[in-house]
């Protein structure tokens, strides 16, 4: 299975609601997880074959209250992730992680 659908498989294993790379203006119905591809992490090989390739997604945790719950089974489903920022965005409170996850 290719990397993306496999996380987006764990992804809606935490919440059903699961968006990657919603369009501007699309309604969200929380609590959700939003995710995007933001950086690629590569190792080659002799400098040439692709040995082993990760993309790093930018994952968030939307929902009306906060909580550890959510941070706990994320962590615990996708050992990668690490924690970058908490804050509330007009009554709506986020969790963003960085994670890798293979091509």
């Amino acid at each position: 299975m290719e990397g993306r659908l496999e996380l987006h498989n764990i992804l809606k294993s935490l919440t059903t609601n699961v968006y990657y790379e919603p369009a501007d203006g699309q309604q969200l119905s929380y609590p959700c997880i939003v995710y995007n591809r933001q950086n690629l992490d590569n190792k080659r090989a002799n400098n040439a074959n692709l040995y082993v390739g990760n993309i790093n997604y930018n994952v968030t945790y939307m929902s009306r209250n906060g909580g550890v719950t959510m941070m706990k089974n994320l962590l615990k489903a996708l050992p990668s992730a690490s924690l970058i920022n908490i804050m509330t965005v007009q009554g709506i409170y986020h969790e963003t992680y960085s994670v890798y996850f293979r091509l």
